[in-house]
C-alpha cells in the first residue's frame, strides 16, 4: 500500500512538472530570432516547429514605427499596396526603398526566407518581424549594418546594334530689330541655356546609383561620338542618373547675319543629336575586395553645330 502511494505520488508531480512544461512550450519557435547582415544585404532563412503563426507587423526600430509596403499572394497577385505589412497565410512582403529594402517570403507553414537588399544609407538598419500565433507574440531582429562603399577601376563604352542616335531642332535665341538702315549683326546660334550638353547614366541594375552616389563617384565619359566611333580625352562626369550639364563645343563660336532696315526679328533653330551607347562599370567593394560589374546605358544631348536662321515676317 505505502508503494502504490509512492508511486502514485511520484506520477502525480510528473503530471504537474508536464503541464508546467507544456504552458511554457513556444507555439512559434523559430529557428532564429536574431539575423545580423553585412551591408551588401543577402538571404536568410528561418524554419518553425508550428505552423499556425502569423505576421502581425514590421517594425522598424529607428523611431520604432510600422513599415509599410506591398505584399502579394504566392502566385504574385497584389493584396496591398503601400500600406501596413502583414501576412496570415503564405505570400511574400516587399519594402523597397532607394537606398535599401527587403522582401519576406512565405512560401511554406514553416519556413520564412529574408531578403535584404543593400543598404546604402549612412546608418545600420534594423528592423523587427512580429510573429503572433493565439495569445503568443515573439519577434525576430533583424539588423543588417551600412554598406562600405565601392572604389571605381574603370568604365568601358562601346556602340551597339540597339544603340541608336536621333536628331531633333530645338528653338534657340531670338532677336528684334528695329533700324533705320541695314547693319551687320554677328551673334552665337548656340548661345543660351538650352545650349548646352546635357547626359546621363542609366541601368537596370536594382539599387546602382544609390550604392555609388554616397561615395560621389565620377568616371570618365566620351567627349566625341561619330560614325559610331567613341573617342575620350579625360572629360569625366557623375555617375549618376541626374542629368549632368556641361558647355557645349560651340558655345564660343559666333555667325555674321545683315540685318535689314526697319523692324526685323529672328531666331536660329539650332540641330540637336541623341547618342546612345553602352557601358560597362567596374567597381571593387571596398569591404569584400570583389569585383561588381554594372552595365547600362549613358545617352548624351548636345548641338551638332548646324543651325538655320528663321526670319519672323
Amino acid at each position: 500500500m505505502k508503494l502504490k502511494n509512492a508511486i502514485l505520488a511520484i506520477l502525480f508531480t510528473v503530471f504537474l512538472v508536464s503541464c508546467n512544461k507544456n504552458e511554457n512550450v513556444s507555439i512559434i519557435n523559430p529557428s532564429s530570432t536574431m539575423i545580423e547582415m553585412e551591408g551588401e544585404g543577402g538571404l536568410a532563412e528561418i524554419s518553425f516547429i508550428g505552423d499556425t503563426w502569423k505576421i502581425a507587423e514590421i517594425i522598424n526600430q529607428n523611431g520604432n514605427q510600422p513599415i509599410s509596403g506591398d505584399s502579394y499572394y504566392t502566385d504574385g497577385r497584389l493584396i496591398t499596396k503601400n500600406s501596413s505589412l502583414t501576412l496570415n497565410e503564405l505570400g511574400q512582403l516587399n519594402t523597397n526603398w532607394e537606398d535599401k529594402g527587403f522582401t519576406i517570403t512565405k512560401n511554406t507553414l514553416k519556413s520564412l526566407e529574408i531578403l535584404l537588399k543593400e543598404n546604402c544609407t549612412a546608418e545600420d538598419f534594423s528592423f523587427a518581424i512580429v510573429l503572433k500565433a493565439g495569445d503568443e507574440t515573439r519577434n525576430i531582429t533583424i539588423k543588417q549594418k551600412k554598406s562600405q562603399g565601392y572604389n571605381y577601376e574603370k568604365i568601358e563604352f562601346s556602340k551597339n546594334k540597339e544603340d541608336i542616335d536621333s536628331i531633333f531642332t530645338q528653338k534657340g535665341t531670338s532677336y528684334k530689330f528695329d533700324i533705320k538702315s541695314s547693319q551687320e549683326f554677328y551673334f552665337s546660334p548656340f548661345a543660351g541655356v538650352n545650349c548646352i550638353k546635357s547626359s546621363y547614366f542609366e541601368s537596370s541594375i536594382e539599387n546602382v546609383f544609390a550604392m555609388t552616389r554616397k561615395d560621389s563617384l565620377k568616371v570618365e565619359i566620351p567627349s566625341y561620338i561619330g560614325n559610331n566611333e567613341i573617342y575620350l580625352n579625360g572629360e569625366t562626369a557623375s555617375y549618376s542618373n541626374v542629368i549632368t550639364v556641361r558647355e557645349s563645343d560651340f558655345k564660343n563660336q559666333t555667325e555674321k547675319i545683315i540685318i535689314p532696315s526697319g523692324k526685323s526679328d529672328f531666331f536660329a533653330l539650332v540641330e540637336y543629336k541623341k547618342s546612345k551607347i553602352s557601358y560597362i562599370l567596374h567597381l571593387t567593394n571596398n569591404r569584400t575586395k570583389e569585383r561588381k560589374i554594372i552595365d547600362g546605358k549613358w545617352t548624351e544631348i548636345a548641338p551638332t553645330g548646324k543651325f538655320t536662321i528663321n526670319w519672323k515676317q
